[in-house]
Order: structure tokens, then C-alpha cells, then sequence
């Protein structure tokens, strides 16, 4: 455990987390970007989806992507 600590400590803080992987985009794919959006309006619209898993959305830096995924 403490191997681990020394080599989090040893990140310096502003190192960027690297962005998950992703699916590449496919032609038939339905894809919307927001731009200057912020946190709360990703959570309005997870709230107002539920459960399904249809529009996929990805925040990052103030754009707000939503994806409607061809398959």
C-alpha cells in the first residue's frame, strides 16, 4: 500500500486523466454536440433519460455530447 501512495503522491496534480474509450463513431450514428454546457445540464438530462441507455452522453470541457448510436 504504500508503493502505491509514493506513486500517487509522485503524479503531479494537474496530469490529465486520459478520456475512456470509446467506440469510434459510426456513419449512420446520430451524434449532437453542446458546446459552453456545464454539469448540471448533463445531470437534467440523465435525470429526464432513466434508465435507458439510449442517448449516450459524454461531457467533457463544457461539451456536451449525445449519441444515438446506429446498432
Amino acid at each position: 500500500m504504500a508503493a502505491t501512495a509514493e506513486r500517487i503522491s509522485d503524479t503531479p496534480a494537474s496530469t490529465p486523466m486520459p478520456a475512456p474509450a470509446r467506440r469510434a463513431a459510426q456513419p449512420d450514428d446520430q451524434i449532437v454536440q453542446l458546446e459552453h454546457t456545464d454539469w448540471s445540464d448533463c445531470e437534467r438530462l440523465l435525470e429526464n433519460r432513466g434508465e435507458s441507455a439510449v442517448p449516450r452522453l459524454t461531457f467533457i470541457d463544457g461539451v456536451l455530447e449525445l449519441m444515438n448510436p446506429s446498432r
